[in-house]
Order: C-alpha cells, then structure tokens, then sequence
C-alpha cells in the first residue's frame, strides 16, 4: 500500500547544541558557528532518513484507504493526534480516539480498530486517509535520546565537519549504528 510522510511542525531545538558539538569537536573558536549548526541540522536529519524521530515533531501520514493494521513509519511515537478520512461522499471526517486502538509497545506502534469496529468506508482516491502523530525522543536539554543513537550522530558530526563532503564509510558506520533503532519494511 502507497503512503507518504509529510512534516507539519520540526523540531523546536537540535539534539545537539552549539556548545556541546563544539566541545566534541574540539573547537574554541566562533568562526564557523553556522557551519556547526547546518551541521547539526544534517545529522539530525540524517537519523530521521532511518525512520528515528530525535526530536519532538509533528507528522502526517496519509494512505490511500485504510489497511487492516496502520504501522506508523517514526518512531518513538508519542501521541497519536488525530486520523481523518473522506468518506463515500467526499466529505472530510474526524475519527474519534474511542474508534481506535494505539499499540504502544510494538515498533513502530500500530493502529488497528477498537474492539468490534472496523474502519470505516474511505473514498477512492489517493491519501483519502490522514494520521496526524507525535514522534521524537522529546525536548530540551536531556530528551532521553538512546546514548547509541547520539554516539552515531556524533560520529556523523565528526565525520561531517573533518571531510565536509559525503564519505561513504563514515555513513555506513552511522547506519550500521543506527540499525537497532530505525524501521525497515519488506
């Protein structure tokens, strides 16, 4: 089945700051500051490729109707916000949360029916359904990002900021780090 992610609201902070990817890098001076901080937006966005919300953000996922289970592509899933649909006579609905029930404890976490419903009927058409979902380890100083996962996006950093180019061994590294936590469907 055809879907598509697509980000509402970004992260409200990086999980890295300025002054902690500086003391990494063993850097004391302020002359690429912004070279840093795209950076560190790189990185950030590069974990999130494997499916790994670092940070709190907001997403929609849209599918084409409604499967029998809706596996949420990000994780770590905080909330599910809403899902809406087009009905038969194209007109847009609200689920309401009592019509659904979230696996919280699978990866990703799923979506099915609350016990006894189905989903209702969706008009044909392309991303007739809309799962809007919280995803990211949180904010702040300390979001509880996995240590592994900031080892690898350090790594990332390092080899960021030491070649400024792509290389090819240093994302291998990334990913094989990152594998234990991103999502992979066959």
């Amino acid at each position: 089945m055809h879907w598509s992610l697509t980000l509402v609201t970004g992260p409200a902070a990086e999980p890295i700051s300025s002054t902690a990817a500086k003391v990494w890098l063993r850097l004391s001076h302020t002359v690429e500051d912004a070279l840093i901080d795209d950076l560190i937006q790189m990185v950030r966005e590069q974990v999130e490729e494997h499916g790994i919300a670092v940070m709190t953000q907001t997403w929609d996922l849209r599918l084409d109707r409604f499967p029998s289970v809706i596996r949420i592509p990000m994780t770590p899933v905080q909330e599910v916000s809403s899902i809406s649909y087009i009905d038969t006579n194209g007109d847009t609905q609200t689920l309401a949360a009592s019509k659904y029930t979230v696996d919280w404890k699978s990866t990703p976490a799923r979506i099915v029916p609350a016990y006894g419903l189905s989903w209702p009927s969706t008009r044909g058409e392309p991303n007739a359904v809309t799962v809007q979902f919280i995803a990211g380890y949180g904010d702040g100083a300390t979001p509880g990002i996995p240590e592994r996962v900031l080892q690898a996006m350090r790594l990332a950093l390092t080899t960021g900021y030491a070649l400024r180019a792509d290389n090819d061994a240093a994302q291998t590294a990334v990913a094989r780090i990152l594998d234990n936590y991103a999502l992979y469907y066959y």
